[in-house]
């Protein structure tokens, strides 16, 4: 007999961003969208995962995919893991802690470094 609390199933929010093509600025625009970060396809927590996965458990960037798919049924390119590092790195760079900064290594902690004041 479970008597453990007992947790609500969680909610998966599905947005579609329309991109359009802006003739003024001459680039794709899109509408923001609260807890999420521009031009991204993963929500934030799949994002961190991605990032927790690199850095804490030392994954390659050809693995993160695989177990991304096993674990969660999301199709993911070594690409995009990539991409996804970036965009945490842009975001968070001011608040992660030094170590993953060295973790990161290449252009990755370089992005880190300089997005420090």
């Amino acid at each position: 007999m479970h008597r453990g609390p007992v947790k609500e199933p969680r909610r998966i929010t599905k947005h579609r961003i329309e991109r359009r093509y802006c003739s003024d600025c001459k680039r794709i625009v899109e509408n923001e969208v609260k807890g999420v970060l521009p031009r991204a396809r993963l929500g934030p927590r799949l994002m961190v995962m991605v990032t927790w996965l690199k850095i804490g458990l030392r994954m390659t960037e050809e693995a993160i995919p695989r177990v991304m798919r096993a674990s969660f049924g999301t199709r993911t390119s070594e690409g995009e893991v990539i991409s996804i590092l970036s965009q945490v790195a842009r975001a968070f760079a001011t608040r992660l802690p030094e170590t993953w900064t060295k973790r990161l290594g290449g252009s990755m902690a370089k992005t880190l470094t300089y997005g420090r004041s």
